[in-house]
């Protein structure tokens, strides 16, 4: 859950959130490349470890689709020295099942595009909380005004807080999955709460399902187009 944003925006977190420049910010979905960054590995070992049930995708059985990992989730996985052990074990060859890591190749199948709740990693409290909560200061402050985001945050700042292209909000807000403050204006420019969008960074099963939303959107516009292509 989202702390009290006045009180973290009044810490010496924020203060040191703030001075983190804009182009290491973190977003609210971590690709591959973003994921290996946090992680300390290369891009394509990020697939591995998904494959042995080390991470988790929001959009696992999207095949052609970018994956994507939820920041917090990972963030606060990553913060666990078993979690450290069992992946850096498994990247040097070894075998990964033998430390009952949770989620490993002999878990259940989750349901797509839902988290899992079954699995609480029992990392420690202090270091992956403080990362959340590092990042969530940063998101709320805007490094390119040097002021904080306003109450009413429009598509822009949207985008860049949860990882998204401007042009997948529109798809979201059509299939109910993101809720605006004047959906009924249909000309207007669209604006969403400050604290509502901060509240989806670390709602796993909502930027589970939002990925799913917009990799199934696309890939039916793409598929309309093949077929009118193909019928000229």
């Amino acid at each position: 859950m989202l702390s009290s944003l006045p009180a973290l925006l009044g810490s010496r977190l924020a203060s040191e959130a703030m001075n983190i420049p804009a182009c290491v910010r973190l977003k609210a979905r971590s690709d591959n490349q973003a994921a290996a960054a946090i992680i300390g590995c290369q891009p394509y070992q990020v697939p591995r470890l998904a494959s042995v049930g080390l991470l988790f995708y929001l959009n696992p059985e999207s095949r052609f689709a970018v994956k994507y990992c939820s920041t917090v989730a990972l963030l606060r996985l990553t913060a666990d020295p078993k979690w450290q052990l069992n992946a850096t074990t498994f990247l040097n060859g070894g075998d990964v099942r033998q430390f009952n890591c949770p989620g490993s190749v002999q878990a259940k199948k989750r349901p797509r595009g839902l988290a899992r709740d079954d699995v609480k990693p029992d990392a420690p409290a202090g270091t992956g909380q403080w990362m959340v909560e590092a990042m969530l200061a940063s998101m709320a402050f805007d490094h390119t005004t040097g002021t904080f985001l306003p109450a009413n945050v429009d598509d822009a700042a949207v985008a860049n807080v949860l990882g998204f292209r401007k042009h997948d909000l529109p798809p979201l807000r059509k299939a109910g999955t993101l809720k605006c403050l004047n959906a009924e204006s249909r000309r207007a420019r669209k604006l969403h709460s400050r604290e509502y969008i901060l509240g989806l960074v670390s709602n796993e099963s909502w930027l589970a399902e939002a990925t799913i939303v917009i990799n199934q959107h696309w890939a039916e516009k793409n598929a309309r187009k093949s077929r009118g292509a193909a019928a000229i």
